[in-house]
């Protein structure tokens, strides 16, 4: 008799279990009470897999975010799910790789590929609408935007695993490789060419070191970040080249180091 009951609930907590994951997604989310800050329109598809077109994320439109269901783990109380997520931002912007939904979220295989152009137009429009939720900071970001500040060029960004929360970094192991980069700032056009920094963040520590080589210059930075109190750091080397403009050269003069080979050493709070 026992073991009937038992096969019973076995079979009703996995029909229960399928159903609520076949469930129509849209229904599922009519009941989770979404912060101010997103709103989700046309919803199809089911918890399983499916697709948001057309979202609003802290004031950041979002184009379609696609997911599907590749794996549970299971935790002692609780099942937590391993989403495989596909966002398009715009034409230029996407991203794809595997999210935990837990607390702090954990990421990994993670590839964001973007135009920076669109990205940098992005960040400030992320800046102006949400400088608020920093108002320690808020002066100090919003100064980004003023800045006389063009970029262009490609960028793929890779991140092997990462765990962070709203504005802080618990872990991050990855990489940035910049293309065809061109930086135009002050009226300086300086043509980057090719660079790439590995990206590490430890305890909201976040640290890049970017090497840089074109025809124009050549860069080793070291830059760190504490994410939570905003203090930096940058150390590294210059070496200009022989196409290196006129403006540039006369700038980079001014730091210390010999004619060919100019060192870089700063700190502050932001």
């Amino acid at each position: 008799m026992k073991k009937k009951i038992a096969i019973g609930l076995f079979i009703v907590f996995f029909y229960l279990f399928f159903l609520i994951l076949l469930m129509p997604a849209r229904i599922l989310i009519s009941f989770v009470p979404l912060p101010d800050d997103i709103e989700l329109q046309h919803i199809n598809g089911s918890i399983w897999q499916g697709e948001v077109i057309n979202a609003l994320v802290l004031g950041q439109p979002i184009e379609s975010i696609k997911w599907r269901l590749v794996w549970f783990e299971p935790h002692f109380s609780s099942i937590k799910p391993m989403v495989a997520l596909t966002i398009q931002a715009e034409k230029g912007i996407s991203m794809q790789g595997n999210v935990n939904l837990q607390r702090p979220v954990k990421m990994n295989d993670v590839r964001l590929e973007s135009d920076l152009a669109a990205l940098h137009r992005r960040i400030k429009s992320f800046i102006e609408m949400n400088a608020h939720r920093f108002p320690k900071n808020a002066p100090a970001i919003k100064q980004f935007n003023t800045l006389p500040l063009k970029i262009e060029g490609n960028m793929i960004m890779n991140i092997e695993s990462a765990s962070a929360e709203f504005a802080q970094c618990h872990t991050l192991n990855g990489n940035i490789a910049l293309t065809q980069l061109k930086v135009d700032a002050f009226g300086i056009n300086v043509n980057l060419n090719e660079a790439s920094t590995p990206v590490t963040c430890q305890d909201n520590q976040l640290i890049l070191n970017m090497n840089q080589l074109s025809d124009e210059i050549k860069m080793n930075l070291l830059t760190k970040l504490d994410i939570k109190t905003g203090q930096y750091s940058v150390e590294g080397q210059i070496e200009p080249q022989l196409q290196m403009p006129t403006r540039l050269r006369v700038l980079i003069g001014q730091l210390p180091g010999t004619e060919s080979l100019k060192t870089i050493q700063a700190s502050g709070k932001l």
